[in-house]
């Protein structure tokens, strides 16, 4: 049941389903929603492969064009194909983390908010790394590959809570201000 989360984001996916992300327990995935029973599925309890032992505390939910579903969480992103799978009981979440030895591994592990352009590219706001945007879309692959934009590129600051694409740049919410990406050429200017 919800009742006892601390429920931080929601939305609905195009098959009604709705996906609550909270602050405590994970995400939960809720089936008929708008009925006076709706079934709730969480972590450990439906969503049998969420993994339990990480990534309880989900800050933002994001559905990508392809389909996947995509959940920032102060232990990384998770990343599961939500038609991938008949039945979402046996749905499998990949988490990516910042891997110490691997330059191409997502910048910071803190994951704030996904953003997505209009050309389908995903874009990670990370709590002290910047923004990543994703090389390997592919919802199984057990690796992604990221490329990087911090503060040396030009970000106002490496936290980052939020970005709204806008055409081919990416407006990015930092800490002290707000960053334009322009990603295609790796440029940024700031103000705030």
């Amino acid at each position: 049941a919800l009742g006892t989360c601390s429920a931080y984001y929601m939305l609905c996916d195009g098959q009604q389903r709705l996906w609550v992300a909270t602050i405590d327990q994970g995400v939960h995935g809720v089936l008929n929603p708008l009925t006076a029973t709706p079934t709730v599925l969480s972590p450990g309890k439906g969503l049998w492969r969420y993994p339990t032992s990480v990534c309880q505390r989900a800050r933002h939910l994001h559905i990508s064009y392809g389909g996947m579903l995509l959940i920032s969480t102060t232990d990384g992103l998770l990343v599961a194909d939500l038609y991938g799978t008949a039945n979402i009981q046996n749905m499998t979440f990949q988490r990516h983390v910042r891997e110490a030895n691997r330059k191409a591994s997502l910048s910071c592990s803190a994951v704030m908010q996904v953003a997505e352009d209009s050309r389908h590219r995903l874009y990670v706001c990370t709590e002290s790394g910047g923004v990543d945007q994703v090389l390997t879309p592919k919802a199984t692959a057990k690796q992604w590959d990221f490329r990087h934009f911090t503060a040396r590129q030009g970000l106002i600051s490496d936290v980052v809570r939020s970005a709204i694409p806008i055409d081919s740049m990416l407006l990015v919410v930092c800490s002290n201000g707000v960053s334009v990406l322009h990603p295609q050429t790796g440029q940024c200017h700031s103000f705030g």
